[in-house]
């Protein structure tokens, strides 16, 4: 027989379990709310379940939905992932206003409660692709000029490092024209010293 005390701590216990439950439940929502990269959950049919505040910064979704040509393009590139089910790492350009951000995001396909989701996580790269860019324009184009340097010229590089862009003999006589410049400015620069 059950004495009253007891099924008094046994209900207790249920009712403290169920406001840990809540507790834990709530500290989780805010984590993921507060996450700094941008993660998102979509479904099979492109429909954003779940997004923290950096993504909704990111894609730029409001209180009324997604409605970006950045969301757009995820939800695109979701349900095209899930239909093959693969996972990618992709580079994103996101516009937003004036300024155009550079994600770094990577999609994985998860089953999560016999649903197909895609698991979303965004890292704003924009800094380190600007200095990439800064970089790359260092080691293959001449400061003074903006021409591509000597190297890139005399070693045919325009192919090897996707600088030829498919325009052909075009390139190539581009290419020769480029070499006559930089000898002619070479040359005038060596006479003014």
């Amino acid at each position: 027989m059950h004495s009253p005390s007891k099924y008094d701590l046994q209900a207790a216990g249920q009712a403290d379990n169920e406001g840990a439950d809540d507790s834990e439940l709530n500290i989780l929502r805010d984590i993921f709310r507060m996450l700094p990269h941008g993660v998102t959950v979509q479904d099979g049919h492109g429909r954003l379940l779940l997004a923290n505040d950096a993504a909704a910064a990111q894609l730029q979704i409001d209180e009324a939905g997604p409605s970006s040509g950045a969301m757009e393009h995820r939800r695109e590139t979701g349900t095209e992932l899930l239909r093959a089910g693969q996972g990618a790492i992709v580079e994103e350009s996101v516009t937003n206003g004036a300024a155009t951000q550079v994600l770094l995001t990577s999609h994985r396909p998860v089953r999560i409660a016999e649903r197909d989701l895609l698991l979303s996580s965004s890292a704003d790269i924009t800094g380190q692709k600007a200095f990439e860019d800064t970089l790359f324009r260092a080691a293959y184009y001449d400061e003074l000029t903006g021409l591509p340097s000597r190297r890139v010229i005399e070693e045919g590089g325009y192919e090897n490092r996707g600088l030829n862009s498919g325009m052909g003999w075009f390139a190539e006589g581009a290419e020769g024209a480029m070499v006559g410049k930089v000898r002619e400015l070479a040359a005038k620069v060596g006479r003014v010293h």
